[in-house]
């Protein structure tokens, strides 16, 4: 990957109280959700694997697959939240933009 955008859920619940002003907080969950948002540009040779991998092999997100964080290189389980999107940049070249998820259980892994 080249970029490598991660967001977290947000985990507070905020309901406005009778009284003006007043917003009661709550937690909602206490495990960690991570969005993340990844971008490749791949020769677009691959454009059939990069098929496979999200239809096939992953089941068209459904289930888990592998990433490598361009940061540190460690490999990351995620699951696509989204098809990838692909951009043909040229004959030769293509760029795909990825939305997966990762979930809190997955961060051990």
């Amino acid at each position: 990957m080249q970029t490598w955008v991660e967001t977290y859920e947000s985990q507070v619940l905020r309901t406005n109280m009778e009284a003006p002003g007043y917003i009661k907080v709550r937690r909602r969950v206490t495990g960690r959700s991570t969005k993340i948002e990844a971008t490749v540009t791949l020769a677009a040779k691959l454009y059939d694997d990069l098929q496979l991998w999200f239809f096939e092999k992953s089941q068209a997100g459904t289930i888990p697959t592998r990433v490598k964080r361009p940061q540190d290189g460690a490999e990351v389980v995620v699951r696509f939240s989204e098809p990838p999107t692909i951009n043909f940049i040229d004959k030769g070249a293509m760029a795909v933009s990825f939305k997966f998820e990762q979930l809190p259980i997955w961060v051990t892994l």
